[in-house]
């Protein structure tokens, strides 16, 4: 099964055409990560600024024509969001009324601004999401391998990519693709745990 969805899997930039299935597959696999809370309108802005920028970049996986799985990289998460702001000054507004209504995301915020200073800086991979019909079919590996060369192809040598420490499959995909333990951020009375990759 899993080589026969492999086959017709292809990866692709994202496109403009293609952000909403991104959003949606966001909103539906990963809603209650940090950045699944803050909306559509910020996903969507922030998805779009991946096509933009020279800061960061969005991969999918297509089989046939719709979109299963999505991979970003950002060089730099803090002064990627400082520089979608800029370009879209109504990100902004959209993050203070998401605080507003979710006050636990401001401390989430400040701890990893500062706790994390050294995280934010580093090329990472900020997010991974698989349409879950098409789990354990190697659909992820593909795209954390498609990440790699898209970041060896920058002449970045290593980047980093976050779990909670409680998701124990997700801990073990990254380790069984070679990520090493980089460092380990508390969040909220949880754990962040950082892995790194090599991309030579």
């Amino acid at each position: 099964m899993k080589n026969n969805t492999l086959s017709s899997v292809r990866i692709e930039p994202l496109t403009k055409a293609t952000v909403a299935s991104v959003v949606a597959i966001y909103e539906n696999e990963l809603s209650q990560s940090f950045l699944g809370q803050l909306g559509t309108s910020f996903l969507t802005a922030f998805f779009s600024s991946t096509i933009e920028s020279d800061r960061a970049f969005t991969l999918v996986a297509k089989k046939n024509a719709p979109v299963v799985g999505f991979a970003t990289g950002v060089l730099g998460q803090t002064a990627f969001i400082a520089d979608m702001i800029k370009h879209n000054p109504r990100v902004l507004i959209w993050l203070v009324w998401r605080f507003i209504l979710h006050p636990h995301l401001i401390s989430e915020a400040l701890t990893l601004s500062f706790r994390g200073k050294k995280i934010a800086r580093e090329p990472q991979l900020l997010s991974l999401g698989v349409s879950q019909s098409f789990q354990r079919q190697g659909v992820g590996t593909l795209l954390v391998k498609s990440v790699e060369k898209e970041w060896k192809k920058r002449d970045v040598d290593s980047f980093i990519v976050g779990t909670w420490e409680t998701m124990k499959e997700t801990r073990l995909f990254y380790e069984k693709r070679g990520g090493k333990v980089f460092a380990q951020v508390s969040l909220g009375g949880k754990t962040l745990v950082y892995y790194r990759y090599e991309t030579a």
